[in-house]
């Protein structure tokens, strides 16, 4: 009877999974990578940088920081241009990128949310630009290239529709979630 079930059950729960709201991707060391998880977050009706950075940080990760040419490309490759870039520009989801406030504009002082140093850029040419002199957050634009924005989207009033979050894998989380997860498909057997 057991057996039985586990069947009907796994279908249920790749379903279930399928309509969460993002994929957890890793980018893994055996391809070069840094084996953090990266996930899109889609948010329709729009979202400003402030209130993607902090839910990212309430979901236990960051907003995206990207460090090499290589990790740029893979989390480029993770998006859907269909959804995840928007309007005429093509402006895609917000990344961990920022410039405080007072920092020589248009270029200097850029950050990431991690503190990480902001060697790599991959900025669309023409940019940064503070276009407006508001221009102190960063997203993709046009494909992998970066832009600088202000904080609520393009000219501060049509926010992006999404923000990329990434995660550093703790063993003992890796461990605990796999076994909670084996716990639930016990129980529902």
């Amino acid at each position: 009877m057991k057996c039985r079930l586990l069947g009907p059950i796994l279908v249920l729960v790749i379903m279930l999974c399928s309509m969460c709201q993002g994929v957890l991707m890793r980018w893994s060391s055996d391809v070069g990578g840094n084996d953090h998880f990266y996930e899109v977050i889609s948010v329709p009706s729009g979202i400003n940088w402030y209130q993607a950075n902090t839910s990212a940080t309430s979901s236990g990760g960051y907003l995206a920081t990207i460090t090499s040419a290589a990790e740029n490309s893979f989390v480029y490759s993770i998006l859907d241009y269909n959804t995840d870039f928007i309007g005429e520009w093509d402006w895609g989801p917000w990344l961990g990128g920022y410039q405080p406030a007072g920092s020589p504009e248009p270029s200097g002082g850029w950050r990431w949310v991690t503190g990480e140093p902001f060697t790599y850029t991959n900025w669309k040419p023409g940019n940064p630009d503070n276009g407006g002199g508001i221009e102190n957050f960063l997203h993709f634009l046009q494909g992998p290239q970066w832009n600088d924005i202000a904080p609520y989207g393009a000219w501060n009033s049509i926010p992006l529709q999404g923000y990329i979050v990434e995660y550093i894998p703790e063993p003992a989380t890796l461990l605990f979630l796999g076994l909670g997860g084996l716990s639930v498909l016990r129980r529902k057997v």
